[in-house]
């Protein structure tokens, strides 16, 4: 019996009582990963999840996009990066299934994006932006569903002090803060590389001392 064969066997009664693209989706992501991580690597990342399945009512979604992600894997992913991005997913799921859910559907693309060392500080600045709320959620989650777009033209160091302007104009409106970080991708591309980080620098200053006249500046 293969370990692919055998994790599905050993997982099936966990699985079968959600929605069946669950354990579909479980099954091609072993097979996709099977030629590059090691049985023992592959018994890790199902028992990673299975667990976000258990989490809440909504976490099998989560669990969904994981299996998904191991699909899409980016070539340039490793194991360590595979293993962060779990343990991020399990901490987010408990605080927000629907959190999770849009950090680990872009998580193929924002990978290849920031390279695989970066997964937890991917993770980090989109849970700045997270309050416990469902507005803040939604903020959060449009973050991550950004993630290639605004790694396209940002460094990790950089998409900081943006994650850092969007928070400040989301503390008096979250319309606003929503529309800057939609726009921001356009925007910047249109700056030289060395003019962003001062730009990102003076937004934070201006939505600090004058919110509303950010929108003009994005």
């Amino acid at each position: 019996m293969s370990i692919v064969t055998d994790l599905v066997a050993r997982n099936h009664e966990r699985l079968s009582g959600f929605p069946a693209p669950l354990e579909q989706q479980f099954e091609e992501g072993l097979r996709a990963l099977s030629s590059r991580f090691s049985p023992n690597q592959l018994q890790s990342w199902a028992e990673t999840g299975v667990e976000l399945t258990s989490l809440s009512l909504r976490s099998w979604e989560a669990a969904l996009e994981y299996f998904r992600a191991g699909v899409n894997l980016p070539s340039n992913a490793t194991w360590d990066s595979m293993e962060a991005l779990g343990r991020e997913s399990l901490t987010m799921a408990a605080d927000s299934a629907p959190l999770a859910v849009a950090f680990l559907r872009s998580s193929p693309a924002a990978i290849q994006a920031i390279g695989p060392s970066h997964v937890r500080q991917w993770a980090d600045l989109g849970r700045r932006l997270y309050k416990g709320n469902w507005k803040s959620s939604s903020l959060a989650a449009q973050f991550y569903d950004a993630g290639a777009s605004v790694f396209g033209v940002l460094r990790i160091g950089q998409a900081a002090r943006l994650v850092l302007f969007i928070d400040e104009l989301a503390r008096h409106s979250y319309e606003l803060a929503s529309a800057c970080l939609a726009s921001s991708p356009d925007v910047l591309a249109r700056l030289e590389e060395d003019d962003r980080l001062p730009f990102l620098t003076f937004a934070v200053e201006l939505a600090q001392s004058s919110w509303a006249d950010s929108r003009l500046y994005f």
